[in-house]
């Protein structure tokens, strides 16, 4: 196998300034063994002592995590010593699990603690290490019954998520889970002594029921955490599901434009890295950008061919880019737009190629480099919708979207230098066979270990597939929001790509009057009770807000509101560098403004 499997990129997020370390841990639930990391000649080795009593000789699995969040080495011993033999040079941190029946002693990384966060790194150079010694604790227990609307019977779909409470980063760090039995009672051991978040939510996808909180709220801010000490169980811990609620809220201006920056504001704060800007009428050019911008954490804002906006001169003075990068030729953005963009930034990049397809191509190499992440988005440049749905999910795994020409047969050869140098695990193509025919998906599948097509009969129903592909991983990484952008126009869905990305969330792409039949189970996918609309009325309107079905009437809902012609803006807590995994990051709040 070439790349990695879909999940094992997440911990690039944390590294790309972020900070989100649920999305960390969803890399760590379900992160392989990476077989380049396998190909090495050093080895990481040490003693491991458990704290007693110790009556039998337990197993140990010893697993040694690449920075690319994969599992570049594992042993497993009944001994007190280890070695993680066949590792290549690079920066590693080392886990140790104990496998007892009894769940006695909970999972310690090198550096004796109980997140990896605030593990020691192991470097290996030119030689391997030795004396990378772990005691580990005796771990305690939180026990309790669960509950759904769906009667006793259900109990066994409830899912049980314990977060230990980082006391440096002021977030919460998985640790483990379990589900409720035949009877209702669950038990999650091996958990670190500290104070714990417990999160009760229903296993299935899309999920029936809605998530809670101890001791039974849905309401983040009014979560307790629950005490876990050394040998011990705390018991009691008691959770039911409810009835799923939905509320919406509204991120706009008075026009696309404005609407950007509404955007941005709500996602960023002064000092980003990087500012992309594209073409508020040039579509095809701009479609790559939105993922290129999330990947290097910055905002994506639109402009006209001869002008910023002054709502966009507003923002860009804001947030004091170090580099803005302008996307497209002249014939989408003039060089005297380029050249006023200079007083936002020291650095001004225009990334553009001869036609769409080279763009696209241009965009995607300045951001992610030559070697593209194991996930690849993959739309035809003939329309906007396919790569709309595209942008937040490929963003959620920091992932690309390239524009191909739907009608060739073959991979085109610049097409084809780009992606040969790098190991793609997935290749997602965006539509169906009307879109990108037989001929090139098939392919495009000698450039990635697995190649997939998520198309469905109209851009709402792709949509709802794209969604229900790339949104796999663990819901608690999601910050209980989804968004919801126009399906008949680019501009608002492609500003809130980034925006997307750092919520974990899905763009839901709907028509002006009503919400698409499957918008509502997208939302339940990933656990968000919260859909926050982008754009105005004039692109979606007061039943799209009131949640009103296309072909089935609903009762209104709670409706809020983000932005107007002036930029809405969030608390300091959306963008802090130590959200750190706030579970679940906002769940549903609405972003205040800037001070």
């Amino acid at each position: 196998m070439r790349g990695k499997t879909r999940g094992t990129g997440r911990m690039s997020r944390g590294m790309t300034g972020w900070g989100v370390v649920l999305a960390t841990l969803a890399a760590m639930v379900v992160a392989p063994l990476s077989p380049a990391a396998a190909a090495g000649t050093l080895s990481i080795s040490g003693t491991v002592a458990l704290a007693g009593p110790i009556t039998t000789s337990p197993t140990l699995s010893v697993d040694a995590w690449a920075e690319d969040g994969s599992i570049a080495g594992h042993i497993e011993t009944t001994g007190t010593s280890y070695t993680i033999p066949a590792l290549s040079p690079g920066s590693y941190t080392v886990q140790v699990r104990v496998l007892d029946s009894a769940d006695t002693w909970a999972t310690t990384w090198y550096g004796d603690t109980a997140i990896q966060a605030r593990a020691t790194t192991v470097n290996l150079s030119g030689v391997s290490r030795t004396g990378i010694d772990i005691s580990v604790p005796r771990g305690g227990a939180i026990s309790g019954n669960v509950s759904s609307p769906g009667g006793p019977a259900d109990a066994t779909n409830v899912w049980v998520d314990t977060f230990l409470f980082d006391e440096v980063s002021g977030g919460y760090w998985w640790m483990g889970g379990a589900y409720g039995g035949s009877s209702g009672a669950y038990r999650v051991g091996q958990l670190s002594p500290g104070q714990y978040l417990v999160m009760f939510s229903d296993a299935r996808t899309p999920s029936r029921y809605a998530d809670s909180y101890y001791p039974g709220t849905t309401d983040y801010t009014q979560i307790q955490t629950v005490p876990v000490a050394s040998a011990t169980t705390t018991p009691g811990i008691n959770g039911a599901l409810g009835e799923w609620s939905f509320s919406t809220g509204r991120i706009a201006g008075l026009d696309r434009f404005q609407t950007s920056a509404a955007v941005s504001a709500v996602g960023f704060e002064k000092g980003v890295d990087v500012v992309y800007v594209a073409s508020g009428a040039n579509w095809p050019d701009a479609l790559s950008a939105g993922p290129a911008a999330a990947h290097l954490g910055g905002p994506l804002l639109l402009v006209t061919r001869d002008a910023i906006p002054p709502t966009i001169t507003q923002e860009l003075d804001y947030l004091d880019p170090a580099r803005i990068v302008v996307v497209g030729g002249t014939a989408s953005i003039s060089d005297g737009v380029a050249q006023q963009l200079r007083q936002y930034a020291p650095r001004i990049d225009r990334v553009s190629g001869a036609d769409r397809f080279a763009t696209s191509r241009a965009v995607v190499r300045d951001a992610f480099g030559s070697q593209l992440p194991p996930t690849l988005y993959v739309a035809a440049g003939s329309n906007y919708p396919d790569a709309l749905s595209a942008g937040a999910a490929a963003a959620e795994s920091l992932a690309p979207v390239l524009l191909v020409n739907g009608g060739q047969s073959t991979v085109d050869s610049a097409t084809a230098a780009l992606l040969s140098p790098s190991d793609i695990g997935e290749l997602i193509v965006v539509g169906g066979p009307a879109s990108i025919g037989a001929p090139l998906y098939n392919d495009l599948g000698r450039f990635a270990d697995e190649k997939f097509r998520k198309g469905g009969a109209d851009r709402f129903e792709t949509n709802r597939l794209v969604i229900e592909f790339a949104f796999r991983g663990p819901y608690w990484a999601n910050a209980g929001v989804s968004l919801v952008a126009s399906g008949y126009g680019f501009a608002d869905g492609l500003s809130g790509v980034p925006l997307a990305a750092m919520l974990r969330a899905p763009i839901i792409l709907s028509p002006a009057s009503c919400l698409p039949q499957g918008a509502l189970q997208s939302a339940r996918q990933v656990h968000s009770p919260v859909l926050w609309l982008i754009g105005g009325e004039a692109v979606l309107d007061s039943s799209v807000a009131n949640l009103v079905t296309c072909g089935a009437p609903a009762a209104p809902q709670e409706l809020g509101s983000i932005g107007s012609a002036e930029a809405a803006h969030p608390s300091p807590d959306v963008r802090s560098p130590e959200l750190a995994g706030r579970l679940p990051f906002l769940r549903g709040a609405m972003p205040s403004t800037r001070d």
